[in-house]
């Protein structure tokens, strides 16, 4: 079974350190191991200017989301990595705002 680990798969990705998600205030709301769902603030030192969230700021929520549910999938002992990644941005989110994904 993917990541056979005795604990639920939330409290498995809660617990495994992600320092950059961490960097980001990525919080990780639900996780089953075909969906993973995700908040993050919009802060100001995430942003571009007037007060938007930077491109890379969704881009690395994206990819970490993407991740999760790729670690959630895995068998112990087998690693993974990003390929390629393209984005298209229909809006912005502004400071203060909690994006989902």
């Amino acid at each position: 079974m993917p990541g056979s680990s005795k604990m639920d798969l939330l409290t498995r990705l809660r617990e495994e350190p992600l320092p950059f998600a961490a960097l980001l205030g990525i919080e990780i709301v639900s996780a089953a191991p075909d969906k993973i769902v995700a908040e993050m603030s919009v802060r100001g030192e995430l942003c571009t200017r007037p007060d938007v969230l930077h491109g890379g700021a969704i881009m690395a929520f994206a990819d970490t989301l993407g991740a999760l549910g790729t670690i959630a999938n895995l068998t112990d002992g087998v690693g993974t990595a990003t390929i390629e990644s393209k984005t298209n941005f229909l809006g912005a989110a502004r400071v203060g705002a909690r994006i989902v994904g």
